[in-house]
């Protein structure tokens, strides 16, 4: 808890599978050359998928402990995320 107070953030290792986290980069391979910047565009790009449209990508909230963990560390009913259940 003092860690995250201090950072903002805690690292729990090896909460998220390795093979959960390849599938989800696989998606990022495919999302980005699917909608690259303009030409044009210099700096920074984003690209901003339909959550319930992407499982692959929900999967480290929704098929891991880690939302759970963030409500444990935040309190019951203090985190939120669009389409994500805490009691999956």
């Amino acid at each position: 808890m003092h860690e995250f107070a201090e950072q903002g953030f805690v690292l729990v290792p090896q909460v998220v599978q390795e093979d959960l986290l390849e599938q989800v980069a696989r998606r990022i391979d495919e999302v980005v050359p699917a909608d690259p910047p303009p030409a044009d565009k210099r700096g920074p790009h984003f690209s901003f998928l339909r959550t319930k449209d992407e499982p692959t990508l929900r999967a480290p909230l929704t098929r891991t402990p880690v939302f759970g963990l963030a409500e444990e560390l935040a309190g019951a009913g203090h985190v939120h995320a669009a389409g994500v259940r805490s009691d999956v």
